[in-house]
């Protein structure tokens, strides 16, 4: 039988964890932030595009040569108009304001972009009165970016703003680590007016980082996961959705074939049936970010490391695909951080290795690279060979290189990037 002085014990042991669970005392603080999105509205995003004087280049992305014109686009604002009829002395002429551009492919004086998450054309014949005449709307989930389309608000996600914050939690209550403050109402106001924005015959050639590519009478779209299939002859229509898996990052057409560069593999797709695409082979390798160009039935692939790539591989891949079917590896070179790459009848090799600049190989045996100029000082992003030029674009501007001498290859002129 339990004592009056043992009963006492227990009950004092029982106040104490009552009172010690009291919420007031049991109450634990985290700084954290979340991210509040910035929206405007689709009315003001359409509004804004168009022509608009020549600016400075101070974001550049991906490029497309046409001609004596060059394409290059400002990251999410749009893309500069080049001309570049004589090489040595490029002229920054044109900007083509699309909020939300990040990839685009000129044919035809049409110019294909992305718009957040629609696919506009332009009409460009008149460079001082560009005019968007088609448009395939929600294309794309998101951009390359990030930025996506909210249904409920009728806006686009065009930026973030950061909030730091407090938050309190109850110990003795379950905890779950999820930000719920981005669901709150007031944060899915979309601004009453576009204030986010300021109101004031030679064939075409893309970079290796291409999302985009021309065969045809086709443009073909690459998003997330599934490759998005358009005529082009007259109006814009998407005629087919093929599904592909998650990933998917750049496009290169090589005779009737695509090249899709995914983060885990290289996918081989024949299009003899333009709109009806078959999946052929796919080349896997560890997970890392994968441009492909293919010349001669070689395919040259760059891996390399970063926050959105998720590992630490840093090298060129030489692969035999003479066998579609059958992808075979034939040799790897380490590189220091390989972005886009480009390689010419003339057994040239160019390769961009982000900060330590652009590589030029003698590609006559792939087997036995052998290098011909390193241009350091430079973070090189991406490049196309353009009939005896060379295009290249990094974060600190557009470079030109004449090769016609493949003794003298040498730098004839530069843009540079403006902070």
């Amino acid at each position: 039988m339990m004592s009056r002085a043992n009963k006492l014990l227990s009950i004092f042991l029982l106040t104490v964890v009552l009172f010690g669970c009291n919420k007031n005392d049991c109450l634990e603080q985290y700084a954290s932030e979340f991210y509040k999105p910035i929206y405007t509205s689709w009315e003001a995003i359409k509004d804004s595009i168009g022509s608009e004087a020549p600016r400075d280049i101070k974001a550049p992305g991906k490029m497309f040569a046409l001609g004596s014109f060059l394409f290059i686009n400002e990251v999410n604002e749009g893309i500069h108009v080049i001309d570049n009829s004589n090489p040595y002395d490029p002229q920054n002429i044109q900007f083509i304001r699309i909020p939300g551009c990040v990839d685009l492919a000129v044919s035809n004086n049409k110019l294909y972009a992305d718009n957040y998450t629609d696919i506009i054309v332009l009409d460009i014949s008149d460079l001082n009165n560009v005019t968007e005449v088609d448009r395939v709307e929600n294309v794309f989930s998101s951009n390359s970016l990030g930025f996506w389309f909210d249904y409920t608000a009728d806006a686009v996600i065009t930026g973030w703003e950061v909030i730091d914050t407090v938050y309190e939690f109850d110990c003795n209550e379950p905890m779950f680590y999820f930000d719920d403050a981005v669901a709150q109402g007031d944060l899915l106001n979309v601004p009453s007016e576009g204030a986010f924005f300021n109101a004031n015959d030679i064939k075409g050639k893309a970079g290796s980082m291409a999302r985009f590519a021309l065969k045809g009478s086709q443009l073909y779209a690459l998003n997330d996961y599934a490759l998005h299939i358009f005529s082009i002859d007259n109006a814009l229509e998407l005629d087919n959705t093929f599904e592909l898996e998650w990933g998917v990052e750049t496009l290169f057409p090589y005779d009737q074939y695509l090249f899709v560069g995914a983060n885990n593999g290289m996918h081989i797709l024949d299009i003899t049936d333009a709109v009806h695409p078959n999946w052929v082979s796919t080349y896997s390798h560890i997970t890392s970010c994968d441009p492909v160009v293919v010349h001669n039935d070689i395919a040259y692939v760059t891996l390399r490391s970063g926050n959105e790539c998720q590992n630490f591989t840093n090298q060129l891949e030489i692969i035999d695909v003479s066998d579609k079917s059958n992808p075979t590896w034939l040799k790897t070179y380490e590189m220091f951080n390989p972005h886009g790459l480009g390689v010419t009848y003339d057994n040239l090799l160019f390769l961009c290795d982000g900060e330590e600049g652009l590589k030029v190989y003698d590609n006559s045996d792939y087997m036995d690279l052998k290098l011909l100029q390193h241009y350091t000082g430079i973070h090189a992003y991406d490049v196309i060979p353009y009939y005896g030029n060379l295009l290249m674009i990094g974060s600190d501007g557009f470079y030109q290189y004449d090769y016609s001498n493949l003794s003298d290859i040498h730098q004839i002129s530069y843009i540079p990037v403006v902070e």
